[in-house]
């Protein structure tokens, strides 16, 4: 027996200065770990077995268990789940951190499928409170707007356009999101900033969080010949519309606004302008920088009101990019930042997308310089050295 307990103690034993990311934020995640890692930290990610693989950026050094399937439908779902949790207890105890992305929403639902657990508190989850008996601290990060605030918080914004124009809607249930919510305010040591305001119930702290390797992502990239667009005089107009799986894009609903973006396309087309349309859907995430390289301009949503990962890839590309940034939460994103002086991106909404596309497109050097200011705004911003040190700074102050 005490030969069994050393060994557990010995497998329990903390690691100082290391984190385990839970669910990678697509590529971002894999440059933390690396960048930490190369800082001395032990920094792992875990990937779910659920996890879907157009948009997983790297299988190389994650930890992922095996998907088990039965062809039972409801039994895969929740055997699977319990799988992944088990992982998890696993490994939480080793790490000084564990860092969240997105909410755990699975979970919710599997433990009230479990029975009413009212009687540990509000909010509770299980792996959360695992995390917190073993003193490891949670980091979250949140990967939609369901984790930051409810549907009746956005929906004040712009007569609820947002909510309004989302396929996801009828089927965001905010029970569900406000005891996620609960649940981060209860356990989590550190709210993770991404849209630019505070809301009712997620107080973040804000710094320059997402990042993306600048050698990779670089106007000079190498493009492998089965990505290679054919030659064409044409000014490339690329947006991405990865909302068909993800269930935005539901009952002719699309929260980019893609229909905006398309109708004036072929306006100017229709009126003679040499214009060429490239709508992705189905490409890997590890892939789209090939394609976003050979574009001109690149749209990334009309309605939402804050940029998105596309707007960070292509900036790092050095490409214009054209998105609806809400004036409050623009403003708010100055404040945070003083530094930053101004945003290049090129601000656009459903009413103004045909004007704004037609001056990129017919004023050369507008569109050349927006270029040059969006690979110099990446460079300042999204840089992973410069942002995983600051990153650093923040968790020694969590006691």
């Amino acid at each position: 027996m005490r030969i069994l307990w050393s060994k557990v103690c010995r497998y329990l034993k903390k690691g100082k200065k290391s984190v385990l990311m839970i669910r990678p934020d697509f590529h971002c995640s894999f440059f933390y770990r690396d960048e930490l890692r190369r800082n001395s930290w032990v920094a792992d990610i875990f990937v779910p077995s659920n996890y879907p693989k157009d948009l997983l950026y790297s299988s190389a050094g994650i930890i992922r268990p095996k998907k088990l399937s039965l062809g039972i439908i409801f039994f895969d779902k929740y055997i699977n789940c319990l799988i992944n949790l088990f992982f998890i207890f696993l490994l939480v105890p080793r790490y000084q951190f564990v860092w969240y992305y997105g909410s755990s929403h699975k979970a919710t639902l599997l433990e009230k499928k479990l029975g009413k657990l009212s009687k540990f508190g509000q909010g509770f989850l299980f792996d959360f409170s695992w995390a917190k008996l073993f003193n490891t601290k949670i980091l979250f990060s949140p990967s939609g707007c369901r984790e930051q605030a409810l549907k009746e918080d956005f929906n004040l914004f712009e007569d609820g356009n947002v909510c309004g124009n989302c396929g996801y809607s009828n089927r965001c249930d905010d029970t569900i999101n406000l005891q996620n919510l609960i649940s981060v305010r209860r356990y989590v040591s550190l709210s993770v900033g991404w849209d630019p305001f505070h809301f009712k119930r997620y107080h973040p702290r804000f710094f320059k969080y997402k990042s993306i390797d600048l050698r990779l992502w670089s106007p000079c990239i190498s493009i492998p010949k089965e990505f290679v667009f054919p030659q064409s005089k044409s000014v490339r107009i690329l947006h991405s519309n990865y909302l068909k799986k993800s269930g935005r894009n539901h009952l002719g609903k699309n929260i980019k606004g893609s229909i905006f973006v398309e109708s004036a396309i072929e306006k100017l087309k229709g009126e003679g302008f040499a214009v060429e349309y490239v709508n992705i859907q189905d490409t890997k995430s590890k892939d789209m920088k090939y394609l976003q390289v050979q574009a001109d301009i690149i749209v990334d949503q009309l309605i939402y009101g804050w940029w998105g990962s596309t707007a960070v890839e292509s900036m790092a590309l050095g490409k214009p990019v054209v998105c609806f940034l809400r004036p409050s939460w623009k403003k708010f994103f100055l404040n945070q930042f003083p530094e930053v002086k101004q945003i290049p991106i090129v601000e656009a909404n459903p009413n103004n997308i045909y004007f704004v596309l037609k001056k990129l497109v017919t004023e050369s050097y507008f569109r050349e310089q927006k270029g040059k200011d969006s690979r110099e705004f990446a460079e300042e911003n999204f840089d992973p050295q410069k942002n995983v040190f600051g990153f650093t700074k923040i968790l020694e102050q969590i006691k």
